[in-house]
């Protein structure tokens, strides 16, 4: 299974779903950045900012707007309650 469906075990055409929606939700920004986060959260069922960044290849700034922006998009959500070392997680 990808990552995004060991989180709540939602089939693969929920994941490809929500990979889609992100994507055309994401298609107005510049860059491949979000393209790159949406890649990741795919694949992982949590990550963290330090973690985006490795992954995706980007800057921590970068992977903390990216998360908090998809999250306003209502495509993400932080599932930790922290104020640091916050994991994030698709909203299937």
């Amino acid at each position: 299974m990808t990552g995004c469906c060991r989180n709540s075990r939602p089939d693969a055409s929920e994941c490809a779903a929500w990979s889609e929606q992100a994507r055309a939700a994401t298609a107005g920004i510049k860059g491949d950045n979000a393209a790159r986060v949406i890649a990741v959260l795919a694949a992982r069922p949590f990550v963290s900012a330090m973690e985006m960044e490795t992954r995706a290849g980007i800057s921590r700034p970068t992977a903390e707007r990216m998360l908090k922006r998809l999250h306003d998009l209502g495509l993400t959500r932080e599932v930790t309650g922290n104020r640091r070392f916050r994991l994030w997680t698709t909203e299937i």
